[in-house]
C-alpha cells in the first residue's frame, strides 16, 4: 500500500511539476548530432524524470510507426561514480506492449547525485523486423 501511494504521490508530482521535470523527446541517439536513418520502427521515445523526498519518480512513453506490433523495453536508472562514469543504480522489470504505444512509469528511493534514466527498447513491426532503440535524459537530484 506504502509503494502504490509513493508511485501516486509522484504521478502527482510529475504532473504539477512539468516545468521544472527533465524530459527528452527524441527519435534518434541524443549523442548523434542528426537523427539517423536506421530507426524504421521507433517514431518517437519520451523520458521523464522528477526527484520528490528522495524517490525518484520516472516515466517513459514509446511510440512505433503505424506498422509495429510489439514493444518491449528495460528501463535503467543509472548514478554518476565520483570517476564521472554512470553505473547501474536501478533496473525495473521489461515493459511489454502488443501495440504501437508503450506507456511506463517507475519509482525507485535515491539519494542526491546525478541520475540518468535509461531506456532500451525493441521495436517489432507486423512483418517481424525488430529494431533497438536507446536513449536517455540526465538529471542531478540535490
Amino acid at each position: 500500500m506504502k509503494k502504490r501511494i509513493i508511485a501516486i504521490a509522484c504521478l502527482i508530482a510529475i504532473c504539477l511539476s512539468i516545468p521544472s521535470t527533465s524530459m527528452a523527446y527524441t527519435s534518434y541517439k541524443e549523442e548523434e548530432e542528426t537523427p539517423p536513418t536506421r530507426w524504421t520502427n521507433t517514431a518517437s521515445i519520451l523520458l521523464g524524470i522528477n526527484f520528490t523526498s528522495g524517490t525518484a519518480c520516472c516515466t517513459g512513453t514509446i511510440y512505433g510507426k503505424s506498422n509495429v506490433k510489439r514493444i518491449e523495453a528495460t528501463f535503467q536508472l543509472l548514478k554518476k561514480n565520483s570517476s564521472g562514469q554512470f553505473i547501474p543504480y536501478y533496473t525495473w522489470p521489461k515493459a511489454t506492449a502488443n501495440s504501437n504505444y508503450l506507456n511506463w512509469s517507475g519509482t525507485c528511493s535515491v539519494t542526491p547525485g546525478d541520475y540518468r534514466l535509461q531506456v532500451t527498447a525493441v521495436v517489432t513491426n507486423t512483418s517481424n523486423v525488430s529494431e533497438t532503440a536507446i536513449t536517455y535524459i540526465d538529471k542531478t537530484y540535490k
